[in-house]
């Protein structure tokens, strides 16, 4: 089927929605490649600004949800997905990224040119570091990169974590249904629901978006508190035991560190003093941890 003729739609769950969702919603906008999409922004337990608001809807492909109680990111997911059923293809974003022209067209054309994909995730591509705190976080990020790429071809659970998550018709329907609002992290939760689906799971590589990491250390443990208990999570809700079942390989984790220590030494020490510090408050922030935003503003300054 051409671009042209797929029904798709991006929805966008936001609670701040201030600017940096306009600079998103415009970057896909101005996609090339495939312009035939509707673009769905479903605003958590607020009403836009009349000026956001009336910026986004200056084009027709834009609709905006406003829901006045708050009901969390999956809450809002869930929306999404509820009105995307007869959607060939349903993607998932956030209100702080920025898109490449061509992003939309490559992760079209990875459904298109495999009809067995049914979960299709982006590349995350920081933005250069305007912070000292940046750097570091940086240099984490390349560390976990070469985990994620190498761990059973790319074919692993934290591949699956990212701001850009899309899926083929169908698997729309079973995600909307598994997944339980009150999730703090869900990303792990979409691949092994596709995978229980029999779904099949690709990283475009060739699909890229941009994100700005957190700039201080007290943004970065707001982040960090709603992924570091994933293993948790996915035995709470799935009784998947990812300590066991779907354990890094040490191996990798040795390469990735020494990976880091000879491209990066002086940034990547200090990122393990990080790493240390946030598992070492880790179940202290995770207890504070809601499926209500407490967001870091400094990641949406894109």
């Amino acid at each position: 089927m051409e671009n042209n003729q797929l029904k798709i739609t991006i929805g966008i769950p936001t609670y701040i929605g201030g600017p940096s969702l306009v600079k998103a919603a415009q970057s896909l906008l101005a996609s090339e490649g495939v312009e035939n999409f509707h673009l769905l922004v479903s605003v958590d337990g607020k009403r836009l600004d009349s000026e956001i608001k009336s910026a986004l809807e200056v084009d027709p492909r834009v609709e905006v949800i406003e829901n006045l109680e708050r009901g969390g990111q999956v809450a809002r997911i869930r929306q999404i997905l509820s009105l995307s059923f007869d959607q060939d293809i349903v993607i998932l974003t956030q209100d702080d990224l920025l898109f490449g022209k061509k992003t939309i067209a490559e992760i079209v054309s990875a459904f298109e040119s495999d009809s067995t994909i049914t979960m299709v995730t982006a590349r995350p591509v920081p933005l250069p570091p305007t912070t000292f705190f940046e750097r570091i976080v940086h240099a984490g990020f390349y560390m976990v990169k070469t985990i994620e790429q190498r761990w059973n071809n790319g074919d692993n659970f934290m591949n699956a974590a990212g701001r850009c998550i899309s899926f083929r018709k169908g698997m729309t329907r079973h995600i909307f249904e598994e997944i339980q609002e009150d999730v703090i992290s869900c990303d792990a939760h979409f691949y092994f629901i596709n995978k229980k689906y029999g779904g099949k799971f690709f990283r475009n590589e060739q699909a890229p978006y941009y994100f700005r990491s957190p700039k201080s250390l007290a943004d970065h443990l707001k982040q960090s508190k709603k992924y570091q208990n994933v293993a948790e999570e996915l035995y709470k809700y799935r009784r998947i035991d990812a300590y066991q079942e779907y354990a890094i390989p040490t191996r990798l984790k040795i390469d990735a560190a020494l990976w880091g220590l000879v491209n990066s030494p002086f940034y990547a020490l200090l990122y393990f003093a990080v790493l240390i510090y946030t598992r070492f408050h880790g179940d202290q922030t995770f207890k504070k941890a809601t499926r209500f935003w407490d967001t870091d503003k400094s990641t949406k300054e894109i």
